[in-house]
């Protein structure tokens, strides 16, 4: 019985003390849950560079005081370019809380006009007992370092003879941008322009050392080499061919003489004078029309130039669209990446214009908010591309394998407008039911014309993206397949 007695009464000293610790624990823990949480020690990580790295992964890492019980419900980061007048989300934030310390990384978009930008974190907390507590970190502002690759290159070809290039500065790391020049009597001729790091925006260059009717290739790079940046980042050169014009002495006296500006490639003297060498200038004989022969086509140095970057197995067709007038300065180059709506609009229109012998003219309205790419209203015109929306064309957005068929049957409808085009089921696709309603015509049309394959076992993939040299591959097919009918 004693026995008995004594185990009852350890029993309830053992339960008496774990009621003591239990009772201590809550009277410590509601003082720490009602103290709002303060963060520790925010840092965005440069590790001991003076700027941060556009479109790259930028670490950071902060700490905080929080009692036990209290946890982390949320922590934002955000940018702003305008010293904290609006703040915008950063972009693919990831954070991680193992509860030791939080940590994670997040990027900054591309953008040229984003050269400088405030950091802010927010963070939530929720404590066990007690109320929530919010807490706002802002540091910088930072400096933005933008490494994109030039857009928009366009080359006019004057009276005189002359080129000029024209492009978007879209990065301030270059030491400079460097134009290579392939054509006429020589191999290779380079040019630079200078002193542009620190400004973005419209640059050009004028190229007076031409010859006229004459083709050139020029490619255009911007130089990084004080900056070290990871692969996926740096830029590529950006190629386009132009054609320069004929010269005809009634042309040199209105446009370069009156200038001041002269061919180097013309003897202006002898078309003064008819090379006798008097001072005194005749009366321009109007010459007439000039005889036009068609420029010679771009050379192997050329075409390869033009598809460098391309898949082995792609520069053939690469290099033979190009020859066909089939691409656009838009998609030479970076040949793997996903092709655009707008990217492949302008190819759309090449193909239409070189199936019909026609040339789109001028657009006199736009019906879209997001876009002013001539190429991209020249397809809508045309009726081969129509909005995302009512109001927007999202030219930026890649475009699908089903979205391609129904551009390429409304360009080659738009140009051969009494063409037979077949788009009975012959083939059965393992993804059928992937394919839109919508779209199921155009796709059977361009696997029955050839133009569009399997990608295995069966499948046409509606929904997969594809690659700039994968398009090109496909328009010349079209272009092919109904040239001669």
């Amino acid at each position: 019985m004693d026995v008995v007695v004594f185990r009852f009464s350890l029993g309830k000293r053992l339960a008496f003390m774990i009621l003591s610790v239990m009772l201590v624990f809550v009277a410590i823990l509601p003082y720490r849950a009602h103290a709002a949480v303060k963060v520790l020690a925010f840092e965005v990580h440069t590790y001991g560079k003076p700027y941060i790295l556009a479109g790259d992964k930028i670490n950071f890492s902060f700490g905080d005081d929080r009692a036990l019980g209290t946890s982390l419900e949320y922590a934002k980061i955000s940018y702003s370019a305008d010293n904290g007048l609006n703040w915008k989300p950063v972009l693919d934030l990831v954070v991680e809380d193992p509860g030791f310390g939080t940590y994670g990384t997040f990027g900054l978009p591309e953008d040229p006009a984003l050269t400088s930008a405030q950091i802010m974190l927010e963070t939530y907390y929720s404590p066990l007992i007690g109320s929530n507590s919010y807490n706002r970190t802002i540091l910088g502002p930072f400096k933005i370092r933008q490494a994109g690759g030039i857009t928009d290159l366009t080359a006019t070809s004057h009276a005189n003879g002359s080129v000029t290039l024209s492009w978007s500065d879209n990065t301030n790391m270059e030491s400079y941008y460097q134009i290579k020049r392939v054509g006429g009597k020589e191999k290779e001729k380079i040019f630079y322009v200078r002193d542009t790091m620190e400004r973005t925006g419209n640059l050009t260059y004028v190229d007076k050392e031409t010859s006229s009717n004459t083709v050139y290739v020029y490619s255009v790079l911007a130089v990084i080499d004080q900056f070290t940046l990871p692969d996926f980042l740096k830029p590529g050169d950006k190629s386009l061919i132009v054609k320069t014009k004929i010269i005809t002495a009634g042309q040199l006296l209105d446009d370069d003489i009156i200038t001041g500006s002269l061919n180097p490639n013309i003897n202006l003297k002898d078309i003064i004078t008819g090379g006798g060498g008097t001072t005194t200038p005749t009366p321009p004989v109007d010459p007439g029309p000039p005889v036009t022969q068609p420029p010679s086509p771009p050379s192997e140095e050329m075409l390869e130039k033009l598809a460098a970057g391309a898949s082995e197995w792609a520069k053939h067709d690469v290099k033979d669209a190009i020859k066909l007038n089939l691409t656009t300065d838009a998609v030479l180059s970076r040949y793997k990446d996903a092709i655009t709506r707008e990217e492949f609009a302008s190819v759309a229109v090449k193909l239409y214009e070189t199936l019909s012998g026609k040339m789109t003219g001028p657009i006199s309205s736009n019906p879209f908010t997001d876009t002013v790419n001539a190429e991209v209203l020249k397809a809508n015109k045309l009726g081969i591309v129509f909005g995302s929306t009512l109001t927007e064309f999202s030219p930026h957005a890649t475009i699908t394998r089903q979205e391609m068929c129904v551009m390429l049957l409304r360009a080659i409808k738009a140009a051969k407008p009494s063409g037979n085009y077949d788009t009975s089921v012959k083939t059965t696709f393992a993804d059928e039911g992937k394919i839109a309603a919508w779209a199921k015509n155009s796709v059977h049309f361009a696997a029955n014309a050839g133009v569009m394959g399997g990608v295995g076992g069966g499948r046409i993939d509606p929904l997969g993206k594809t690659t700039r040299e994968q398009a090109i591959i496909l328009i010349r097919r079209a272009y092919l397949a109904f040239s001669k009918s």
